[in-house]
């Protein structure tokens, strides 16, 4: 951790085990996945026609981590006409958890990884996103660092068009 993240620690890992009790909820309730959402998420205009292929595509894949929007930072290759695999998201606003990771997330050690994103991003897995953005996180002040977060969506976008161009065979 950077000196100057001393400040913020409470809020990262706090990020982190809210993510953590979400999934250990549902693994207590013995739920086959679960979907979180941090507060400031933003979807697309046609989120519910956009998000159907993709849910019924990911029905026939293996999986263990579920984008609906991230920050790339990897190339992607094609999985179905909708979905595609990465090894480098950021940003973890809007995903589901596969139950057969559920034990892997909550493996995440807040003390090495202060926060979700970067503690999923380590993770060993089957990491699928939706071939197109379909949630960010809104303009604003960031919850965790207490910055400015301006044109999220023109920034993930642009991860999208780097990292997400990859063709089915």
């Amino acid at each position: 951790m950077q000196h100057q993240d001393w400040f913020y620690r409470p809020a990262l890992v706090g990020n982190t085990l809210s993510h953590q009790g979400i999934v250990r909820i549902a693994r207590g309730r013995g739920l086959r996945n679960v979907l979180i959402f941090e507060d400031d998420c933003v979807f697309h205009e046609d989120f519910m026609a956009k998000v159907r292929p993709c849910i019924e595509e990911l029905r026939g894949v293996p999986w263990d981590l579920f984008y609906l929007g991230c920050n790339l930072r990897a190339r992607c290759d094609a999985l179905t006409p909708h979905l595609m695999v990465t090894k480098g998201v950021w940003c973890a606003h809007a995903y589901a958890v596969n139950a057969s990771f559920f034990d892997t997330v909550l493996s995440i050690d807040h003390d090495v990884f202060d926060c979700a994103d970067h503690g999923l991003l380590h993770l060993h897995g089957q990491h699928v996103i939706c071939r197109e953005l379909l949630a960010w996180q809104e303009d604003g002040v960031s919850d965790l660092r207490d910055m400015p977060a301006k044109n999220v969506r023109e920034q993930y976008a642009y991860s999208y068009s780097q990292y997400a161009s990859g063709e089915l065979a």
